[in-house]
């Protein structure tokens, strides 16, 4: 599963990873893949920014510091 998250909107939502490699071009930046799929209207925004980030890679950048 790949996890997505938001700290300013709440949102919180998954997508099954074989599902993404079909729908969506594999050589895809996961930045890139990160905004497409938040759909996010702050992405552009004037003043504004999509906060949408992969929870579990966060989880682990932070269990990884904690170390």
């Amino acid at each position: 599963m790949v996890r997505l998250a938001c700290d300013q909107c709440g949102r919180k939502t998954q997508y099954r990873r074989e599902r993404l490699l079909a729908e969506y071009d594999p050589d895809m930046t996961m930045p890139d893949l990160r905004h497409l799929l938040a759909r996010c209207p702050r992405r552009n925004a004037p003043g504004m920014s999509c906060g949408v980030y992969y929870a579990d890679l966060m989880r682990r950048a932070r269990a990884d510091d904690a170390t």
